[in-house]
């Protein structure tokens, strides 16, 4: 099942897979709206049975200064769609989970561990979507497994271009460029489909994501400097 609101770029999608010989069914799906994540549950429940894979990618981000910030509804847009669209995807897709001890992988960010300037609400909906996973994964036990995710930059997406600016509208074409620092998309799939196939709880892309919990104890004040120059680097 393939669900985003680009219903027209999956379809192509689900072209390619079907020249593979497997089958894909195309749901376009707003993950703000409440029914229409159960209606993607059914959907899929209806063609293929069972739900083995639950893999929550929709994303929104911002690239703004909070004191330049113009439109405070972009933190509840950033929200709706970060952490709300993740609680409206996995609550009605729970009870087909636990029949087959299905798994959830939520395509979280590095932000989710420390949070970075321009990006305050975006880094906010990662750390609340973080703690709302480790408390789910407790209540489940062993009746569902999680995979999360957590990416740095990554090139190949439209997730910068679609970045809110001040005033909520997306940067589009002055969007700051990616640096050697990011990981390409198709690097980045192959990492979490591994994973997926391995059975991990985490995965970090690029591995030395692993090492900021670690740096934010012993060497703060350095792991702050690294951010800021690679974010200036983004930005010349």
């Amino acid at each position: 099942m393939l669900a985003a609101r680009d219903g027209n770029a999956l379809e192509e999608l689900a072209r390619q897979i079907g020249e593979r010989g497997a089958t894909a069914l195309v749901q376009p799906t707003d993950v703000t709206d409440e029914s229409q994540c159960r209606t993607l549950i059914t959907r899929t429940i209806e063609r293929f049975k069972r739900l083995d894979y639950l893999v929550l990618n929709a994303g929104l981000s911002m690239w703004v200064r909070f004191d330049q910030v113009t439109d405070l509804n972009i933190f509840r847009r950033l929200m709706d769609v970060n952490y709300i669209g993740v609680v409206n995807c996995i609550h009605p897709a729970l009870p087909y989970l636990k029949g087959v001890c299905g798994t959830i992988v939520t395509i979280s960010s590095a932000q989710a561990l420390i949070g970075i300037s321009k990006h305050t609400g975006y880094s906010a909906t990662k750390h609340a979507l973080r703690g709302f996973l480790e408390a789910l994964e407790v209540e489940m036990g062993d009746q569902i497994r999680f995979l999360t995710v957590m990416p740095g930059w990554v090139s190949g997406t439209k997730l910068r271009a679609n970045a809110l600016r001040a005033d909520g509208t997306p940067l589009g074409t002055s969007k700051p460029r990616h640096t050697h620092e990011a990981v390409s998309l198709e690097e980045c799939s192959t990492r979490i489909v591994r994973a997926m196939q391995e059975g991990a709880s985490a995965v970090y892309i690029p591995r030395k994501i692993r090492a900021i919990p670690w740096l934010k104890l012993l060497v703060p004040g350095w792991l702050r400097a690294k951010i800021k120059r690679s974010m200036a680097q983004q930005e010349k």
